[in-house]
């Protein structure tokens, strides 16, 4: 499959801005399946240090929109007065995917 751009779209929790986000392939070359999915990736990384204590699931739109869906708080966490803590330093620093929920089981 041969894609140009790659919209992501991310849906955070009630009250807080969500992002929209264009991958555009560069000029002369397309997006392979490989190259998308390392975009996918990039995208989770980003989140997971954005948002360190929220969960999201991935809604695919289409092979050229993902939607990232905020799916609740990580378990342990807690959101006082906008702020986020719950989870201690040990697991923050940690990182990985743990906040997001991938149907297809990649991520």
């Amino acid at each position: 499959m041969r894609i140009k751009h790659i919209a992501v779209r991310v849906i955070p929790a009630e009250g807080h801005r969500g992002d929209k986000y264009t991958f555009r392939a560069p000029p002369g070359r397309v997006y392979m399946e490989d190259s998308r999915e390392k975009v996918i990736e990039h995208v989770i990384d980003y989140l997971d240090k954005k948002y360190p204590y929220w969960d999201f699931r991935i809604v695919e739109v289409g092979a050229t929109q993902v939607n990232f869906v905020y799916a609740g708080l990580r378990e342990g966490a807690t959101e006082i007065a906008g702020e986020h803590e719950g989870r201690d330093r040990e697991q923050a620093e940690q990182g990985g995917h743990g906040g997001v929920v991938d149907p297809r089981g990649t991520a």
